[in-house]
């Protein structure tokens, strides 16, 4: 995000998880179902303009990279979390969450200053609140 935030992690959740719900009841022009995957890492990052005739936003650092590597190891219409992100996220009622193996965290995971020993990964499966109505289909809620 643009700028420092308490629940930087929870708006990038709600909206990854809407990318999916959205992703899944469209199509392609050619009739083919849209499939994503994506990947949620937190840390810090450097984020600048590239270009000149066509300029892009663009971020930059090893977070990035982790996030990308998150989103490599995730599944078709899935949001793969890392275990920072699932901390932050769990600070907020009604994430729910599916543990993975180890085998899904990035190759050097464990030698980052970051890790925990116990770290997995997790897919992020939806969010409910009592106090919200679901936009998904798929709730009965």
């Amino acid at each position: 995000l643009h700028k420092p935030s308490e629940t930087h992690a929870q708006q990038i959740a709600w909206m990854s998880l809407l990318m999916v719900d959205m992703s899944v009841k469209n199509f392609t022009p050619k009739g083919d179902r849209i499939k994503m995957r994506v990947g949620l890492h937190t840390g810090d990052v450097l984020a600048g303009i590239v270009g000149v005739k066509q300029p892009r936003y663009c971020l930059f650092g090893n977070n990035c990279s982790i996030a990308n590597k998150f989103e490599s190891a995730s599944e078709e219409n899935r949001v793969h979390v890392s275990p920072i992100t699932k901390r932050l996220l769990e600070k907020t009622d009604g994430f729910e969450f599916e543990p993975r193996s180890k085998d899904y965290l990035p190759e050097n995971w464990f030698s980052a200053s970051f890790a925990r020993p116990d770290d997995i990964s997790w897919f992020l499966n939806s969010y409910k609140n009592k106090n919200v109505k679901s936009l998904s289909n798929n709730d009965n809620n």
